[in-house]
């Protein structure tokens, strides 16, 4: 016996047939985008002259902002830098001011959002080195200002170890690197749990093949969990299920609950329940520049943005 099952389609009104074909024909060509290799995550800086009687225009000001994200680029390749305007954050705001002395000051401060009234860290020094035109301080024309702001940022502020230390540190728990970690749980219980940064290996593994990460989580009960992890000198598939390009592999080896005084090693529990985590974002917890496991072929890219 044979049983005729109704053709559905064809009970439909013919518009209504058109359309869900056309429809149907539509998801089949919508195509799914391949993740994509991040870059560290942007730090926009933005110069300004603060002084009554010198001002200067914003282009200048722009090239200005533009030499001083190479000298900080220099000093600290973590982040990218770029000369940005007094609406990107979070901002590197160099300034030049004058105190109730009459004593010139270049001030930078690392400022998160709008209306930041607290900086997250603020450093300053004298705009004229000691010496430098003791007894008549005289600006610069307008054609030698970029050099010379450009000069005395990276000879009064980023010369000082102490403030390039600071500063590090700063940004380091201030401006996460980026998000989309990927977290390995291992084959065997002796090992400890691995994760792929989306960082494009070829283009920054001499910033971060050896750097000390903390990868920031939340459990499924929304309680926060922070992974301390180390570059392993490789890269690693991103994603393994399905590799898009070649991310920077760390392994995961202390664990910090909420509540927890300090890092706690992972003992067969906390490498379990690692797979249960869900990464948020990822900080530098303290960088080593290497270069014998990258590539010989592969040039890093440069850290100021386009």
């Amino acid at each position: 016996m044979q049983i005729a099952y109704p053709n559905l389609l064809c009970q439909l009104p013919r518009n209504r047939v058109r359309r869900a074909i056309l429809a149907a024909a539509a998801l089949s060509l919508i195509p799914v985008a391949p993740a994509r290799a991040q870059h560290p995550s942007g730090v926009a800086v933005v110069f300004h002259t603060q002084l009554t009687l010198y001002k200067l225009s914003s282009t200048l000001e722009q090239e200005i902002s533009g030499r001083m994200a190479k000298s900080v680029a220099e000093k600290l390749p973590y982040w990218q830098y770029r000369a940005g305007g007094d609406g990107d954050f979070p901002q590197l705001r160099v300034e030049v001011l004058k105190e109730n002395s009459g004593k010139l000051l270049l001030r930078m401060s690392l400022v998160l959002a709008p209306g930041g009234a607290s900086p997250a860290g603020s450093w300053k020094d004298a705009l004229f080195a000691p010496g430098d035109f003791l007894l008549s301080p005289v600006l610069p024309r307008e054609p030698e200002a970029p050099k010379f702001f450009s000069d005395a940022f990276e000879q009064q502020i980023l010369s000082n170890p102490a403030t390039v230390h600071e500063l590090l540190s700063t940004l380091s728990d201030a401006v996460p690197l980026g998000g989309s970690v990927v977290l390995i749980l291992p084959t065997l219980s002796s090992e400890n749990p691995q994760a792929v940064l989306p960082i494009e290996w070829k283009d920054h593994c001499h910033e971060f093949a050896e750097s000390e990460f903390v990868i920031l989580s939340r459990t499924t009960n929304n309680e926060k969990v922070t992974l301390l992890s180390k570059g392993m000198s490789q890269p690693l598939d991103y994603r393994p299920d399905l590799k898009q390009f070649s991310g920077v592999g760390v392994q995961v080896n202390f664990v910090q609950k909420s509540g927890d005084p300090a890092p706690q090693a992972l003992d067969s529990n906390a490498k379990a329940q690692v797979g249960r985590l869900t990464p948020i974002e990822f900080r530098l917890k303290e960088g080593k520049a290497h270069f014998a496991s990258c590539d010989e072929d592969s040039v890093p890219a440069p850290s100021v943005a386009p």
